[in-house]
């Protein structure tokens, strides 16, 4: 009719989704079965879904080319950093050959000094004040540990190498196979430029094997304390009568690092470890694998979850079974279980479970991790892990949905404007008819942010293209500012929706207009590298960055209801006609019960 095309509903189909049959067609209107769900690009408003989503059909595409390999955002030292992970207050070990608690003094340990001016030392107040954000915290231990407070200590640019020296320790009426385990707080800042190692020697300190630890760690979310252990058996061995350790700290003025409750005791006989476990296989290379916390159901996939196990006992583990469970919303149960193996100690290895096809009903999704062998595992604590997700109508999120810190430029670009967001792939053709957004306190309101789609670059000196318009501009008002916890986000929409298809890589972003609206966007949790981006579009190079932090920035599509929030099941069907519609539009509903409609 003049003004719009007339609607018929009809059935959706998964071979043709998003292909609309034209039945008829005159110079002003045509009629449309509703196969697709769109006309002329548009979105139709919520229609009733009517099938269960055969998710076999959809996997992982591989995208036109290899994503870019971006550089690391730079960072501020004393700025934006996740505080500590509070975990359970450490004690002195039990039963051991050696232990040393530090609760009073170095206990005969001696700090040594290799190179620059800061020292090992004992204290029980913790590290000194520094400007930090998030300042380095006290080992939460018991009342005394060592520490190397490189950050407030040292000066910017200054290398130097302590090392903590035990005095000589006789293990020789201890059995052979033996762990030196310890409690620390390590925090990095450059991960390039500081190196730790727990050394073992047997005489008297003139050679020394060394052995590197907290490689490749990261920059945030230490945990406090951090129980760790080390397998020290064969370095002993030569010379069990004459030991010493040593902790090793070499470093360019980072943070530094702290320890207590060192113990030599008996490596256990039996331990079987989970160190990791993902209900994804992320492969950066085709942005395949992604480990998504909300999916949309039209872009469900098939899960393929992996874990990192490791044999931490002394003795081979006989029937190791590594089992994974998935809970979910309407009994959506699933278990997958690895055939028995024989792991030999000290063996590190990968398990890919059997791949998973959640139904696609919407709600949350639980998937628990663990590990079993014949033995009598010692040490249980590190048998099991828990992993969570949740499937949506229409939204594409990274974040846990609870902000932890914040983002915002780096040093040299305080006067820039920028953006913050990140990677997503989608498994059918679709609309992104907006990006939601979580702001941090000290964000000034009254300033402006928008979203924004782009396509990444084709290398690290361009910048991505942007794929159609901005959103509407949001002002930031009072009421969108988080603080640490918070779960408020602001909704930004397109005027016309941005079109992707099956396999499309883009970067969804949230950006700032002005630098001075110092506008600062929340995090929350933590993602592989190369899937969360910052965005400086106005420089010519040093553009884009990638960052460690997840940007509270999600995508709201079109293949999922759009606007009716149908809570505790009451809402059955909405329809909405006209559609598309301008001035008005007329919702029609079954309610299951009598209930207060808004």
């Amino acid at each position: 009719t003049p003004g719009g095309f007339r609607v018929q509903p009809g059935p959706c189909h998964a071979a043709s989704y998003r292909q609309p049959s034209v039945i008829g067609r005159s110079s002003f209107a045509g009629v449309v079965a509703c196969e697709a769900g769109y006309i002329r690009g548009k979105p139709l408003v919520a229609m009733e879904r009517l099938y269960a989503w055969p998710l076999g059909l959809f996997t992982l595409c591989a995208m036109a080319q290899a994503p870019v390999r971006l550089p690391l955002h730079p960072e501020e030292k004393h700025g934006y950093h996740q505080p500590c992970v509070k975990g359970e207050r450490g004690t002195p070990k039990g039963s051991a050959f050696y232990a040393e608690n530090f609760d009073n003094d170095l206990g005969g340990w001696t700090a040594t000094s290799d190179e620059g001016s800061v020292v090992w030392h004992w204290t029980n107040t913790g590290p000194g004040t520094t400007t930090s954000q998030y300042p380095v915290p006290p080992l939460n231990t018991t009342s005394g540990w060592a520490m190397f407070d490189d950050d407030f200590e040292g000066e910017s640019g200054l290398f130097n190498e302590s090392s903590l020296v035990s005095p000589v320790i006789d293990l020789s009426g201890a059995p052979v196979n033996l762990r030196l385990s310890f409690d620390q707080y390590y925090q990095v800042f450059d991960e390039d430029l500081v190196d730790v190692w727990v050394g073992v020697s047997t005489d008297d300190g003139a050679n020394w094997d060394d052995i590197l630890i907290n490689d490749g760690v990261g920059r945030d979310g230490r945990p406090n304390p951090e129980a760790m252990d080390v397998n020290i058996s064969d370095l002993v061995a030569v010379n069990p009568a004459n030991v010493r350790i040593r902790f090793r700290y070499a470093a360019t003025w980072d943070y530094g690092w702290q320890v207590d409750n060192i113990a030599i005791d008996e490596l256990p006989e039996n331990d079987m470890a989970l160190l990791s476990a993902y209900t994804t296989t992320f492969d950066v290379t085709t942005a395949s694998g992604q480990p998504y916390t909300i999916y949309p159901f039209a872009h469900l996939v098939t899960l393929e979850a992996t874990t990192k196990v490791k044999n931490k006992g002394y003795m081979e583990q006989t029937g190791v079974v590594s089992t994974m469970n998935i809970t979910g919303p309407n009994s959506d149960n699933f278990s997958s279980t690895t055939a028995p193996a024989d792991i030999d100690p000290a063996l590190e290895y990968e398990e890919i479970f059997e791949p998973f096809e959640p139904n696609g009903e919407l709600g949350a999704y639980q998937a628990v991790f663990s590990i079993t062998q014949n033995e009598t595992d010692e040490i249980p604590d590190n048998n099991s892990l828990t992993r969570n997700f949740a499937v949506s109508a229409n939204i594409y999120a990274l974040d846990n949905g609870v902000v932890d810190n914040f983002q915002r430029q780096a040093p040299d670009n305080l006067a820039e404007n920028y953006e913050v967001g990140n990677i997503f792939q989608f498994q059918v053709d679709d609309q992104i008819t907006g990006v939601q957004a979580a702001l941090y306190a000290g964000s000034a309101e009254g300033g402006l942010i928008y979203g924004a789609v782009y396509d990444p670059a084709v290398n690290n000196t361009s910048h991505p293209s942007l794929r159609g318009d901005f959103t509407t501009e949001h002002t930031i008002e009072a009421a969108d500012l988080n603080d640490i916890g918070g779960t408020t986000f602001v909704s930004m929409s397109f005027v016309n929706p941005i079109d992707v298809f099956q396999g499309d890589v883009v970067q969804v972003m949230a950006g700032t207009f002005q630098a001075s609206d110092s506008v600062r966007f929340a995090t929350s949790g933590f993602v592989p590298s190369q899937i969360a981006l910052i965005h400086y579009p106005n420089l010519e190079e040093n553009m884009e960055f990638t960052i460690t932090k997840t940007p509270m920035v999600r995508a709201v599509l079109a293949s999922g209801p759009i606007g009716i929030a149908e809570q505790d099941g009451l809402v059955s069907v909405v329809r909405a006609g006209p559609n598309p519609f301008s001035a008005s539009c007329d919702l029609r509903f079954e309610l299951a019960r009598a209930s207060n409609v808004r």
